[in-house]
C-alpha cells in the first residue's frame, strides 16, 4: 500500500526571496508572491508539506541555529494565518568549509529521514527547488524534482503536480 504524498520546498528562492545574502533576521524575510497560496493549493490536494534548506551561514559562524529556528517560527506564523501546516523544517547547518556532511543538499540524508519517519511514497512526492543541488537531492531518493527560477511564481509548475 503506497505511503503519504509530500512536497518538499527549498526555502530561499522558492518560498522566500533570495537576494544573494543570508536571510536570518526578521527584517530580511520576504515571502515570495503567491507562495502562501500555492502551499494552500497543494495542501488541499492532500500533500504533506516540508521545507528543506541548507543554512551554511550557521556553519560559517555568521548566525546561529536559534536564528534559523526563529526565522522558521516567523515564517510559520504567516503560513498559519492561511491555514497551511508545515510538517517539518529540515535544516542542514553545515558548510563545506567546516564540515563534510550527508545532510547538505545535494546529499539526501534529510530527505531519507523524512521518507522513513512519515512513510512517504517517493514516486508520488516532489521536491521544488531553484538550484541543481535541489534536483540532485530529489533524484538520489527517487522523489520527483521540479526546478523553478529563483523568486518566481510557483503556479507555473502547478500542473506538473498530480492529484
Amino acid at each position: 500500500m503506497p505511503g503519504n504524498r509530500a512536497i518538499f520546498f527549498d526555502r530561499d528562492g522558492v518560498l522566500i526571496h533570495e537576494d544573494g545574502e543570508y536571510t536570518f533576521t526578521p527584517e530580511k524575510l520576504k515571502i515570495n508572491e503567491g507562495a502562501v497560496d500555492f502551499l494552500g493549493e497543494v495542501k488541499k490536494r492532500g500533500y504533506l508539506l516540508f521545507v528543506i534548506t541548507n543554512q551554511g551561514g550557521v556553519g560559517k559562524g555568521l548566525y546561529t541555529k536559534d536564528d534559523v529556528v526563529n526565522m522558521h517560527a516567523l515564517l510559520q506564523k504567516t503560513f498559519d494565518k492561511a491555514g497551511v501546516h508545515i510538517e517539518k523544517y529540515l535544516v542542514c547547518v553545515h558548510h563545506p568549509i567546516s564540515s563534510n556532511c550527508l545532510c547538505r543538499k545535494p546529499e539526501s540524508l534529510l530527505l531519507e529521514r523524512a521518507i522513513a519517519l512519515y512513510d512517504l511514497d517517493v514516486k508520488a512526492s516532489y521536491l521544488i527547488g531553484d538550484r541543481d543541488r535541489d534536483v540532485e537531492a530529489a533524484r538520489r531518493t527517487g522523489i520527483n524534482p521540479l526546478l523553478v527560477t529563483s523568486n518566481s511564481s510557483l503556479f507555473t509548475i502547478l500542473d506538473a503536480i498530480k492529484y
